[in-house]
């Protein structure tokens, strides 16, 4: 009796242990979660992104072939590191308490050393605060991807920044950030060196990447957004143009990298923000939405190998 009551207990115990926890992928699965300070969390490891296929891509992960994880680079600190651990097919880790901003990336490794060429697949977390705004009858978030708030001039109000088509965010600062240059790259090695910036006049990528980031009008795993959100539609981002500077979309700045990224331009004068389109008939080039100062909002076409900001559009 005394035994079964101990394994009761046991079990109530890891129940509510279970419970406390957090998964980020229960709904859906991404290359990007929000979180708080002070929680546990955890989200699957066996799948890429949303596992939306694209580009000939295998959303799969062979969580046998991984060796090694670890915080890639942290804004601030986020996560505490002796909760990082893979069990199971999820990732398991803490947000520190106290902590109200930050971005990190977190890598699974095919060697123990978790070494630059060897990540697997990696995923953004991101504390924020960020909630859901209507402009001009479409759903976005109040303030670009990875950014700590809202304020035109605030310490990371302009978030993290993507060349197009990839879901890796790279950091204003460019703190840690490796460049290759000259040489189109394909996405195996995109995926293996996260904190690699393939810098071109052109576009980074080796193949044609027109459904990179959306499929059929869907998501695919290769969006670097949180679940529920993906990288603006092209006709939905439309409505913005007659809008000017309303809503935020002045907030970011305008900054990007060029073929030598050596960090933020026109900070405060414009804004530039990727869509999930393609230009057609321009494999270089994808479409963006960019705002100048004087407030008139315009449709470009910018080098796939720039990396810009993104604000993330709630999926309809």
């Amino acid at each position: 009796m005394k035994r079964l009551i101990s394994t009761m207990l046991a079990l109530m115990i890891a129940g509510i242990s279970t419970a406390a926890r957090l998964d980020l992928s229960a709904t859906e699965t991404a290359n990007c979660y929000m979180v708080s300070g002070g929680e546990k969390y955890s989200f699957r490891a066996d799948i890429k992104g949303n596992g939306v296929e694209t580009l000939g891509l295998s959303a799969t992960i062979d969580l046998n072939a991984v060796k090694g994880i670890k915080i890639i680079w942290e804004e601030y600190d986020i996560i505490d590191d002796a909760s990082l651990k893979l069990s199971g097919n999820k990732i398991l880790f803490t947000t520190i308490k106290g902590a109200t901003k930050g971005n990190a990336l977190i890598g699974i490794y095919a060697d123990e050393a978790c070494s630059e060429g060897k990540c697997i697949w990696s995923w953004h977390i991101w504390l924020t605060d960020a909630a859901d705004c209507q402009i001009g009858g479409v759903a976005f978030l109040d303030r670009n991807l990875g950014a700590y708030g809202t304020t035109l001039g605030e310490s990371g109000s302009n978030g993290c920044f993507w060349q197009w088509g990839r879901k890796e965010p790279f950091t204003a600062s460019l703190e840690g950030i490796q460049v290759c240059r000259d040489e189109k790259k394909s996405y195996d090695f995109a995926t293996a060196n996260p904190t690699t910036f393939i810098a071109r006049n052109g576009r980074w990528m080796d193949i044609d990447a027109e459904k990179a980031w959306c499929k059929d009008g869907r998501k695919t795993m290769l969006d670097p957004c949180p679940p529920g959100y993906c990288v603006p539609i092209y006709d939905d981002i439309l409505v913005l143009k007659t809008m000017g500077i309303k809503d935020g979309f002045l907030k970011a700045g305008a900054i990007w990298y060029d073929l030598d990224p050596s960090g933020q331009r026109m900070v405060g004068k414009a804004g530039w923000y990727w869509t999930s389109m393609r230009t057609p008939n321009r494999k270089s080039c994808s479409n963006d939405f960019y705002i100048w100062e004087n407030g008139i909002g315009l449709v470009s076409q910018y080098y796939n190998a720039s990396a810009l900001c993104i604000r993330p559009q709630k999926i309809k």
